[in-house]
């Protein structure tokens, strides 16, 4: 019996290719638990992931109340999406919700797609996105802890997940880019290019790229001057857009004679960017 479950196991692991991802899970581990210990210390001494350090005579002058746990979600993901992409600072302007969260469902739809165009190293591309899931699901547990402790919400900080940054950018490069499976062998490699062109990589994954290429100076303008709009509109005053932005032209030491024809030959540049990104001929991936 023990060896047909065995066996079982075996298969399943064969199957979805599990083999492969033991190493990197022993080395993701290896670099957990220098910072793990810390968590784990604070459990079982404090009793709590990440104890807030006041002393008793302080924390009894503190109000005191409940939180829903709707009313905590309510804004919890939003202040965690929103600090995590653009809103540093109280005295920042904040960017809008609704960027934040279409940011935040591309990158997830993103890294899904990833995992999945990851082919036989899936596992692996799966395991490194804990390098963000482990601190999420931390911030969680400590924002609900301290919001319910007084009946306001607390502890929500994007920038605690800045250390997934390396694995979603990863697992998104592999998404937008082309059909090879990362991590492939040469066995791989040699029986995708025996199976024939619908497994190799052709120029029209160059094509692709290119056109990944030339969307990226047009979204670097794009972001500039949504975030030159929103900044103008909340650190100067004026009636309408036009008086704020008559006052900035009035604070700066540069005035809207100089700003604007620098601001088109920004745009200018980001353009001919993107038309040389899409008209420079690219050798075929294949070769």
């Amino acid at each position: 019996m023990r060896a047909a479950v065995a066996q079982a196991i075996r298969i399943m692991g064969e199957q979805f290719v599990l083999g492969r991802t033991i190493g990197d899970a022993l080395v993701a581990t290896l670099c957990i638990l220098p910072g793990l210990a810390w968590w784990v210390a604070n459990v079982v001494r404090f009793g709590s992931l990440q104890p807030d350090g006041y002393p008793k005579s302080y924390s009894d002058l503190l109000p005191h109340g409940h939180i829903t746990v709707s009313h905590w979600l309510h804004g919890f993901f939003p202040g965690l999406t929103r600090s995590f992409f653009a809103d540093f600072g109280w005295l920042e302007a904040p960017p809008p919700a609704l960027v934040t969260a279409v940011l935040s469902v591309a990158v997830l739809v993103l890294v899904a797609v990833g995992i999945v165009r990851c082919g036989p190293r899936w596992a692996t591309a799966l395991l490194a996105q804990l390098s963000w899931v482990m601190p999420l699901i931390a911030i969680m547990d400590t924002s609900y802890s301290a919001s319910n402790r007084i009946g306001a919400l607390q502890g929500v900080q994007g920038r605690y997940l800045f250390v997934g940054v390396a694995a979603i950018t990863a697992t998104i490069g592999v998404a937008v880019g082309g059909r090879r499976s990362i991590g492939s062998t040469s066995q791989d490699s040699a029986s995708e290019e025996s199976a024939g062109p619908s497994r190799a990589l052709t120029a029209d994954d160059g094509l692709s790229l290119s056109w990944l290429y030339a969307l990226l100076p047009v979204l670097a303008l794009i972001t500039a001057a949504l975030g030159l709009a929103a900044g103008v509109a909340h650190f100067y005053v004026g009636t309408g857009f036009t008086g704020e932005v008559g006052t900035l032209s009035a604070w700066s030491p540069l005035r809207l004679r100089v700003l604007v024809p620098v601001g088109v030959v920004g745009a200018a540049a980001a353009l001919a960017g993107a038309w040389l990104a899409l008209r420079t001929p690219r050798r075929s991936l294949a070769d």
